[in-house]
Formats: structure tokens, C-alpha cells, sequence
């Protein structure tokens, strides 16, 4: 089997926690035979993960923004998408992994890996699917969701300058995430509160799994991939 696996690059400083369940997930998967090729999504300045025999690691970096015009972070991704289509047009209808959809990067990679014939599985955490700075807190530290509305994210995340687009584009990328998580064929969340947000996006709960471990991961992906 052939794996196209992309991790998050997240806030930053240190590694995302995809990137940390990308290393352990494509170490089982390679040790189950199949040949990965992983794509690390990271920042200026971090460095490039390493993996052992069977998995080719080729990192790409992007800058680390929270503006909200780039919410939906169409251009400032277009290398990874790139990276993914190439990845894909060498090995034609390789199974694509996203791990940490919504970490920052682009959003894009399971809806473009489905397009191309790929079949496609992601493992999200549902603060990061539904908020711009992932964490779900607003300014005074209380949750958010549901109370505030994507109109009140601006004052959160562009230092109070709300602005007309600011609201389109935060809906823009939420409705991308929507578009990469309706291809997956599963989509392994950490806990129930995950898997409720992913549910409320759309999802069929059957396709919802409790549990983003490596095993969990490697389990699904090589016996349904």
C-alpha cells in the first residue's frame, strides 16, 4: 500500500501534536508493509522530522499566520496542495491520511486527494476544525462557540479591527473543512466532545471514531484503505 501522509504545522513554536501522531503512525504503517511518503506541514525555523526505514519525509514550510484574512488559507498553502497533487500523480490512488485537519495549513488535502481518485481518512480535534485560533476561548478566557457567533471572532483575532470580510472568511473556512471531511472515509477524533463538533459539521456518525491513536490510525487506514 501506498500512503500520502500530511501533518499540521499548528501554532508553533514546538511540533504539532499531528506531527508527533504522523512519526508514530507512519512507523506502524511502514513496519505493515506499506511505503509512506510524509509531508510535514511546518513553520520557518522548525525542524524537519526524521522516520525510520520506509518512509520518505519531504517537509514543507509556510508561514505562521492568525490574520483573519487568511482564515481560509487558500494561497499561503498552495505549495503542500502542490506537494500533494505531485505526490499523487507519481503514485496514482494512494491513500491520503491528513492528521490535525484544521491545525493551520491547508485545508484542502483530503478534498483535492478525493478528486484525484484518492481514498481519503483524517484525524481532527473539533476546536481546531471550528476556531481560527483553536482553542475555543474568548478573550476573557470563556468558551465561546455557540454564544458569540463568528461575528464576534474578529475582536479575538485581529486585535479588535472587525471588518466586513472578516465573518466570510472565517465561514469560507469552515465550509473548506466541511469539504475535506465529507470525503473521508473515517475520522478519528480524540474524545466525544470531538466527535460532536464533527458530527454537528456534517459528518455521518458512523464515519466518527473515538480514539486518534497511531494504532487506532494504522488500524483503520490498512484494513479499510
Amino acid at each position: 500500500m501506498q500512503i500520502v501522509l500530511v501533518s499540521s504545522p499548528g501554532p508553533g513554536p514546538g511540533p504539532h501534536w499531528s506531527q508527533l501522531l504522523a512519526a508514530d503512525f507512519a512507523r506502524a504503517a511502514a513496519q505493515r508493509g506499506a511505503a509512506v511518503r510524509w509531508l510535514p506541514a511546518l513553520h520557518p525555523g522548525q525542524e524537519a522530522p526524521a522516520c525510520g526505514p520506509g518512509v520518505q519525509v519531504a517537509p514543507g514550510r509556510r508561514r505562521r499566520s492568525w490574520w483573519l484574512h487568511e482564515a481560509a488559507a487558500g494561497a499561503a498553502a498552495s505549495a503542500m496542495e502542490l506537494a500533494v497533487t505531485e505526490s499523487l500523480r507519481a503514485a496514482p490512488l494512494s491513500v491520503v491520511v491528513h492528521t490535525g485537519l484544521g491545525g493551520q495549513g491547508t485545508p484542502n488535502v483530503c478534498w483535492l486527494a478525493e478528486r484525484l481518485g484518492s481514498r481519503t481518512y483524517a484525524c481532527a480535534r473539533g476546536a481546531e476544525l471550528v476556531c481560527h485560533r483553536s482553542h475555543l476561548l474568548a478573550t476573557s478566557e470563556r468558551p465561546c462557540r455557540g454564544q458569540d457567533g463568528v461575528d464576534a471572532c474578529p475582536w479575538c483575532c485581529d486585535g479588535g479591527q472587525p471588518t466586513a470580510p472578516a465573518s466570510i472568511e472565517l465561514r469560507n473556512r469552515e465550509d473548506l473543512h466541511v469539504a475535506a471531511l465529507q470525503t473521508c472515509a473515517a475520522v478519528l477524533v480524540p474524545a466525544a466532545v470531538d466527535a460532536e463538533v464533527v458530527r454537528g459539521l456534517g459528518v455521518r456518525a458512523e464515519r466518527v471514531s473515538e480514539g486518534a491513536s497511531a494504532a487506532a490510525l494504522a488500524q483503520v487506514v490498512l484494513t479499510t484503505g
